[in-house]
């Protein structure tokens, strides 16, 4: 029988890969410095400090000795997936492990002198990849290593934001010395890398490898718990220490909900009247961020990397980070709103563009962290209406403002905006609403999610952000279905935005007020939703027919099924569905 401590895999782990770039950085630096910092613009001296595209992928023999030694990399690699795996039971983060290091073995092996876009396409999945990974990892590990693990990440992701700037001023605006900074915050990354998994070694100290002959029956396990103590510190296993305290927490219960559901019901008139504003806040920040954007490809001509700020939107995805999950409870409205609508003060376009994203992002995650807690039927309508109430309030705000949202940030007060006036409710709403929507956290104390099998999870995400996209895409505008309908040129033929968009104004907000007759019950709502699809797609049928049985009834349809995928998402409260549900939207959008 062979027997070692598991906390050799980390370091063989941070060894090898620390090795392998850093013998290619020396080996390149010796033999090749002018040729490795040399790129499309500049060479030596204007570019002094080479990217690691450039040191692992271009010259022989440092980029032989990088993967060699990259290779030697995959063992110890492929042994912290498992040992992540065997300590966590999670499923989830396994297989964005492995999706992880197949994609690095992407960057790596096909280099930017091979296949710059196929290269470019795998390091852009393994640092997306990162966020999930390094979260999950971060949740799983004890106490003694999620801070560390925790800081290591943030300053990952937060070196992103200068790299990204940096690369634009090499790629957009030609700067010489640009791609040598560039290349500083990329080696950063690499290092930083390196040094999350590195701390897997205080949590692997407590397995150990088992190379044995089976000779007792039932002892087939390849890795073997060191001591009995404790090894995951994530949701899945608090559950078993919550069980010991189950009675003490039984009589705590009436006294907490008493504090908090005593003073605003999910009837109330201040319950009603914050979330229809918050629902305003949201609609209107995700589409002042997609207008935003959209200002970029233009100036440019062409894909000019600010479109990233897209993905704004998997905001989310923070709710993994430790106390992010209680200060978005607290302080979401309030921080998003004031972020994204404030940004029309920053004059730069590109720091202009960061603040409605960064902005967005909080606002989504908010509205994801009050929904996915409420498990109550009344309150989950109630929610699921203000939402749309609010998006009808947008919907006729714009139409009162010739198709823009006042609070949009390409707007200020000399073209139309209201972004002061948006400022001061937002402070207003932003304040109540931690107290207003504490009711909505009631199901938080039981934090029991129903099961729900993967597959169910997965259609409820790909739903869910599927009519996210659809309301977007139709239904932010009063205009928008009547111009899928309308005509002709020089006469008009069929309905016009004015004056029926007062009508699409209507149908909507006469079918987010009879939703509720719905909930749960979605046979009608999607009978109508293939009948209106239909219709809208048909070339032969248009003008008005097209209108009244195609934008109306879609609007209609698509509104009616928000209250079910509501209660539904309520029961379900697994973070990665919101997030793949944002994903999806992204990707129609």
């Amino acid at each position: 029988m062979l027997i070692i401590n598991g906390k050799i895999i980390p370091i063989a782990h941070t060894i090898c890969a620390f090795s392998a770039f850093f013998a290619a950085l020396v080996t390149g630096y010796s033999l090749h410095f002018h040729k490795i910092v040399t790129n499309a613009h500049y060479t030596y001296p204007d570019e002094w400090f080479p990217s690691v595209s450039a040191t692992i992928g271009d010259r022989y023999p440092e980029r032989s000795i990088f993967q060699i030694l990259i290779a030697l990399t995959a063992f110890p690699r492929f042994l912290l997936l498992l040992g992540h795996y065997y300590l966590n039971q999670s499923k989830v983060c396994f297989l964005v492990g492995v999706l992880r290091t197949v994609s690095c073995g992407g960057w790596v092996y096909i280099t930017s002198t091979d296949d710059h876009d196929i290269h470019d396409i795998f390091m852009i999945t393994y640092i997306v990849l990162t966020l999930p990974w390094d979260i999950m990892i971060t949740r799983y590990s004890s106490p003694l290593t999620s801070k560390n693990k925790g800081l290591t990440a943030t300053i990952f992701f937060g070196t992103l934001f200068p790299m990204i700037y940096w690369y634009i001023q090499h790629s957009v605006q030609q700067r010489a010395g640009a791609y040598s900074i560039y290349a500083y915050f990329e080696w950063s990354l690499i290092l930083l890398d390196i040094a999350f998994d590195a701390f897997a070694y205080a949590d692997f100290k407590k397995i150990d490898i088992v190379l044995a002959f089976n000779e007792k029956p039932g002892n087939t396990s390849f890795f073997q718990i060191r001591d009995s103590s404790p090894i995951n510190y994530g949701e899945e296993k608090s559950s078993e220490l919550q069980k010991s305290g189950e009675k003490k927490v039984e009589k705590e219960k009436p006294v907490a909900r008493s504090a908090t559901g005593s003073y605003f019901r999910f009837d109330s008139f201040f319950y009603l009247l914050t979330n229809i504003f918050n629902g305003f806040l949201f609609w209107s920040n995700v589409t002042s961020l997609l207008c935003s954007i959209w200002h970029f490809p233009l100036w440019y001509m062409g894909i000019s990397g600010y479109e990233a700020a897209i993905l704004g939107y998997l905001g989310p995805i923070f709710l993994y980070l430790p106390f992010v999950s209680e200060a978005f409870t607290q302080y979401g409205v309030l921080l998003g709103g004031i972020i994204a609508i404030g940004a029309y003060i920053v004059q730069m376009p590109e720091l202009r563009l960061i603040s409605v994203a960064v902005g967005t992002s909080i606002t989504v995650a908010t509205f994801v962290q009050n929904l996915r807690y409420i498990t109550n039927a009344e309150t989950s309508f109630s929610f699921a209406l203000t939402w749309l109430l609010g998006l009808v309030a947008s919907v006729i705000l714009k139409m009162g403002f010739y198709t823009n949202n006042p609070t949009w940030v390409i707007l200020d007060e000399r073209n139309g905006g209201y972004n002061k006036t948006a400022l001061v409710l937002t402070v207003l709403f932003g304040m109540l609403s931690p107290y207003v929507n504490s009711i909505n956290f009631e199901g938080k104390r039981n934090a029991q999610a129903k099961s729900a099998s993967l597959i169910g999870k997965l259609f409820l995400a790909v739903g869910f952000g599927s009519l996210l996209f659809g309301i977007h895409q139709l239904l932010t505008d009063s205009s928008t279905t009547i111009y899928w309908a309308w005509e002709g040129y020089n006469e008009s033929h069929g309905p016009l935005p004015w004056p029926w968009g007062a009508l699409t104004c209507t149908v909507m907000l006469f079918a987010s007020l009879s939703s509720v007759k719905f909930m749960g019950k979605p046979l009608v709502p999607c009978l109508l939703l293939l009948i209106s699809t239909a219709v809208l797609s048909a070339r032969s049928i248009t003008q008005w027919p097209k209108y009244i049985f195609g934008g109306l009834l879609y609007a209609i349809a698509m509104l009616w099924l928000v209250p079910s995928y509501f209660s539904a998402l309520g029961q379900v409260q697994n973070i990665w569905v919101y997030v793949l549900s944002f994903s999806v939207y992204i990707i129609f959008v």
